[in-house]
């Protein structure tokens, strides 16, 4: 991604690297990432997951499960022109080694794979398809999560890059909200996000799409974001922890090109334009103890 961002464009000699070079070799990660992905079997342990040298038949859903699985995200949202394979691949991914996570209640004893009040929180190191095997610290293991973390926690720091809701027309499934629910009215459609942060928000529609990043603060919890069918009025809510007067920093990008404004319920914050290919960087301004506070962007 950052070769694609910084390479030459035709007639530019800034970086040294064409454009088209770049790109082949994008492609060519990509292969990789796929050709080391579960991307065909269905299993919770091999969709999305990370494939080391056996093949899928030991050690899956390890760290790298959903630290590569951000880039097919990633490409996903940004570069690819087939978007819904990869759209389900990445979030399969994202979704992945969460399996390996070792809590519950006190009804259910606190977690599947290692019950027990003492365990509740921990997160296996990966998975073991095979019914008998050996550990990488040589104890003796049965098909299931790990014992010991590993570096799991690297792949949770992926999965926090990760964590999106999506809302996508695919050509297979229709219209589908990855990480979050939604509905429509004869005007408008609201998509409700539950990926977990609440930070980022892609409308990656046939009729348009555009995108809602948060760099602080977040989507108030159980309420939509709202936005008319030809994206000339969007309706957002942020809530916060913060108490002071502050400003949360959002990132619009691909609606339709023009001139927009930015209102509270109480009056207007201002005004932005958005151009091709570009995306506008927008302070929210959030008052001291104001918490939730709703947001209208519209088109002029």
């Amino acid at each position: 991604k950052y070769a694609m961002l910084h390479a030459d464009k035709p007639g530019e000699t800034n970086s040294g690297i064409p454009l088209e070079n770049a790109e082949r070799f994008m492609r060519a990660q990509m292969a990789g990432n796929l050709f080391c992905r579960g991307v065909i079997e269905p299993a919770y342990y091999y969709l999305g997951s990370d494939y080391r040298g056996g093949a899928g038949n030991s050690y899956t859903l390890t760290y790298m499960s959903q630290m590569g699985g951000w880039s097919v995200l990633d490409y996903a949202l940004n570069f690819a022109t087939n978007r819904a394979p990869y759209l389900r691949l990445g979030y399969q991914s994202f979704l992945s080694a969460w399996a390996l996570m070792n809590t519950g209640t006190p009804e259910s004893n606190y977690g599947y794979w290692y019950p027990g009040k003492e365990n509740d929180g921990g997160a296996g190191g990966g998975f073991e398809p095979a019914p008998y095997g050996r550990t990488w610290l040589g104890q003796p293991h049965h098909r299931g999560s790990w014992y010991f973390a590993s570096e799991i926690d690297l792949g949770y720091c992926g999965a926090m890059r990760t964590a999106a809701t999506i809302l996508a027309d695919d050509p297979i499934f229709g219209r589908f909200c990855f990480g979050g629910d939604f509905r429509e009215t004869s005007k408008e459609i609201e998509a409700t996000p539950k990926d977990g942060l609440r930070r980022r928000f892609f409308a990656e529609l046939n009729n348009g799409k555009f995108s809602l990043l948060l760099d602080n603060d977040r989507f108030a919890a159980s309420r939509p974001i709202s936005f008319a069918k030809d994206f000339s009025e969007i309706h957002f809510i942020i809530e916060t922890d913060n108490p002071t007067k502050h400003s949360a920093k959002i990132r619009i990008g691909g609606l339709p090109p023009g001139n927009y404004t930015l209102r509270t319920a109480k009056n207007s914050a201002g005004e932005f334009s958005i151009q091709t290919g570009r995306t506008a960087e927008i302070n929210l301004p959030m008052d001291a103890g104001a918490n939730p506070t709703a947001f209208t962007v519209s088109k002029r």
